[in-house]
């Protein structure tokens, strides 16, 4: 709901309040945009952006000065882009906001990324992992040496992902080194450095020092592999476990960037160990979701992503929920399928309810596709034929494709058929 604020109040509270509200929806940042004879405050919540209210210009200048002012950055610049950090308190609960400021044509935009400061690591349950995917992780977890790759678009997680197997690694005595930019997570027993270019501290000079200090296990975040593709085979044939995280559609563009980018392709082949590709759906609002029985159309959807066969179809596809109900995926409720039939489907209520602020949605979850080398991976890397042979290796391969596990967790009841279809829409125009 739009409000235009009439009332005078103090700028510091105004911030406060700006920044409360959005902890309170769960946003991870806030937009602060200025338009025509007014500013726009945007939330940014499960992926989407969410317009709630708005200031006059004068009350707009006056915020973002006291932003600069708490961000530690230059009051009166109005011409160049800006990047600070302030903490924030909420509810005895410490955050650190990120602050970026960048001139646009109707005056300066303002993003403020909102990261609490001292989480508890997420479990891989928690954040949608299951089944044999989740058995896969653990496994390669246990690896001494070898490349993992964690990719996906902006916001879907990637960064929780490598917060929760690094943690786990820590906590079972290993010794944990990250080179960062920037640290997002406080990973506690791990020993993290935050890349600084004005002092000569890159990712380069990071990781070589990582090297001289006995890491066990390594992450480097985002994976740009500039001056450093040697460093990076070095560490791998080392006996170092590595962590890379980067910005890719799929698996496929992950590995085929990685390659591209100057990585030893008989390195590539040989030691990467798996890839998991990110993307989230929103969760159904557990007050007021409600159930209905899916058409035909719907039904024949569904299965065509699983088989061409509609009886194998349908098998598949009910051997797959009981096995995420096993692993606890809304364990509480019962089978959505049996052997022949999708009995039933969720949606959210129109207008939602008061939970979840009459949305019909609360909260995310992710959807995930995992990768694991093997001998016809190894093949195509070898020969250089190419992301889309990587592509169709993996389709052929993959377990479980990021929307099959939006499917299955749609029949758990945690997502909707609209969000299923809202994730194909986005991989068709990627």
């Amino acid at each position: 709901m739009q409000t235009q604020e009439k009332k005078p109040i103090a700028t510091t509270a105004r911030l406060q309040s700006i920044v409360d509200y959005g902890i309170t929806l769960g946003a991870k940042a806030i937009h602060l945009e200025p338009r025509k004879g007014s500013m726009a405050i945007r939330y940014r919540v499960n992926g989407s952006l969410k317009e709630e209210r708005h200031l006059s210009l004068s009350e707009y200048n006056a915020l973002i000065a006291q932003i600069k002012l708490k961000s530690n950055l230059k009051i009166t610049e109005h011409a160049s882009a800006q990047q600070g950090i302030f903490h924030h308190s909420f509810k005895k609960n410490a955050f650190k906001v990120s602050a970026t400021v960048l001139p646009i044509l109707e005056g300066e935009k303002v993003v403020l990324h909102i990261q609490h400061t001292n989480p508890k690591p997420p479990t891989l349950e928690s954040l949608g992992f299951w089944g044999q995917s989740l058995k896969t992780i653990q496994q390669t977890l246990s690896l001494h040496r070898g490349l993992i790759i964690v990719s996906g678009k902006r916001n879907t997680g990637k960064s929780a992902t490598l917060f929760s197997m690094l943690s786990t690694l820590a906590n079972s005595g290993l010794s944990v080194a990250t080179i960062e930019d920037p640290v997002r997570h406080v990973i506690k027993g791990a020993h993290q450095t935050q890349v600084n270019h004005k002092n000569g501290l890159t990712t380069e000079m990071g990781l070589r020092n990582i090297l001289l200090q006995d890491a066990d296990a390594i992450l480097i975040q985002p994976l740009h592999l500039k001056n450093i593709s040697e460093l990076i085979e070095t560490t791998i044939q080392k006996g170092h476990l590595l962590f890379g995280s980067l910005h890719a559609v799929d698996s496929a563009e992950a590995i085929h960037h990685l390659v591209n980018s100057g990585l030893d392709k008989y390195t590539a082949a040989k030691h990467i160990q798996l890839a998991i590709t990110h993307d989230q759906v929103r969760t159904l609002c557990n007050n007021c979701k409600q159930a209905y029985a899916p058409s035909e159309e719907e039904v024949k959807m569904l299965l065509r992503e699983f088989s061409n066969n509609e009886n194998l179809a349908i098998e598949r596809l009910h051997i797959l929920e009981m096995a995420a109900k096993d692993s606890g995926i809304a364990a509480e409720r019962k089978l959505s399928t049996t052997y022949g039939k999708i009995e039933q489907l969720w949606k959210a209520r129109p207008n939602g309810c008061q939970n979840c602020n009459y949305k019909g949605y609360k909260g995310s979850i992710g959807v995930f596709e995992i990768v694991q080398n093997g001998i016809e991976l190894q093949k195509i890397l070898l020969a250089n034929l190419g992301r889309q042979s990587l592509r169709d290796e993996i389709k052929r391969s993959l377990a479980l494709s990021t929307k099959q596990d939006a499917i299955v967790k749609m029949l758990r009841g945690l997502t909707s058929m609209s969000e299923v279809m809202r994730l194909q829409t986005i991989r068709e125009q990627d």
